[in-house]
């Protein structure tokens, strides 16, 4: 999903109220009717954004024990969502004691930024303080499974964050040149922004371009040679393959000349796949789109039939993906796991009216 449509989505929940939520019940009440097949899927395009770094700090977690035992039931399944301060799934949720701005679901559990910019790991019971962000510049994630990566504001200038959840609550912070002017949305220095995590490299852009980085192994950063004297706008990074801007176009391959082009922005965990979602007639809102990243064919999905609007907001592994689908007049809003070239399924619902926050991708 583009950080636009997550950006206007988390301003509708602002706006919402806390509903009291009961998702086991939803799940009785009206998930199950639902969940039946879907047909036909399409779509077109996303941006993501870039950042920073250098020498390595290990930092010390400190324990919220404000928030520590909230859970209710397990927390299991693929799917999850956030409303206010509470992450839900089909089968718990847990209240991590402050309104949640962005998180990231990991094999692990999650890890989640707060309305003060506070970043937690939460894994069952256990909620620790692992990050700080800078509320003011925004505050997105990004991860590859367990790895997780942010951006925090610091006294000496930004520096980018890595948690390997997995192993724990130690972070890796380094620190990077400055980001420069990419986007429309900056007046004169960008804030730092990371691309993207593949396996347990980290990419960003600064001032000398894009770099690549494993900092959880120590590793030294590497420069990505530009090609033509052209500046790249790279937007993901997985399975060693790039997805970048180039002359309008979004090309993927595996570094940053040529490529495959293709209209779409969010590679799938192996880089097999690439997905997409726009617009796709007048009678229809956003659908979702998936192409072989190889060859730039589309892959059937099976899924724009049914709904009038299809959020396709994140891969689940290499062939699996979940959208946030509602029709135009419906109470529900659904989540769906759709299979590459497959079926799609229902697996669970929650009225329109509750605030839903999509985890990063």
């Amino acid at each position: 999903m583009t950080d636009l449509l997550k950006d206007m989505m988390n301003e509708r929940a602002d706006a919402l109220g806390a509903p009291d939520l009961d998702v086991r019940a939803m799940v009785r009440d009206g998930d199950r009717r639902a969940n039946r097949r879907l047909r036909t899927a399409i779509a077109g395009a996303a941006v993501a954004a870039a950042v920073a770094a250098a020498v390595v700090v290990p930092s010390i977690a400190t324990r919220d024990t404000a928030s520590d035992e909230l859970v209710t039931g397990s927390l299991g399944g693929p799917l999850a969502y956030a409303a206010n301060s509470t992450i839900h799934t089909e089968q718990g949720s847990v209240d991590v004691g402050r309104r949640i701005l962005a998180f990231v679901h990991t094999p692990t559990g999650f890890v989640v930024a707060d309305v003060t910019g506070a970043v937690r790991s939460v894994v069952g019971s256990e909620i620790i303080k692992v990050g700080q962000m800078d509320p003011e510049e925004g505050m997105r994630f990004a991860s590859d499974g367990d790895v997780v990566a942010w951006v925090e504001g610091d006294p000496e200038g930004e520096q980018y964050a890595v948690l390997d959840h997995a192993a724990g609550t130690e972070v890796v912070r380094g620190r990077a040149g400055t980001r420069p002017v990419l986007d429309r949305y900056c007046d004169q220095v960008c804030p730092m922004r990371i691309i993207a995590v593949d396996g347990r490299t980290l990419y960003f852009d600064d001032a000398r371009g894009v770099l690549a980085r494993n900092p959880l192994d120590s590793e030294p950063a590497e420069l990505i040679p530009a090609v033509g004297g052209e500046r790249p706008v790279v937007l993901d990074v997985a399975g060693g393959l790039i997805a970048r801007l180039a002359a309008g176009e979004t090309r993927v391959g595996p570094d940053l000349d040529g490529g495959q082009q293709i209209d779409g922005s969010d590679l799938s965990p192996d880089g097999q796949y690439l997905l997409s979602e726009s617009p796709s007639t007048w009678d229809r809102g956003i659908q979702p789109k998936v192409f072989d990243a190889a060859t730039g064919d589309a892959v059937p999905v099976d899924i724009a039939g049914a709904y009038w609007e299809a959020h396709a907001y994140r891969w689940l592994d290499g062939d699996t993906f979940a959208v946030l689908a509602r029709d135009q007049d419906d109470d529900l809003e659904r989540f769906v796991t759709c299979d590459v070239g497959g079926e799609c399924s229902v697996e669970f619902s929650v009225p329109v009216d509750v605030p839903v926050l999509l985890p990063a991708r």
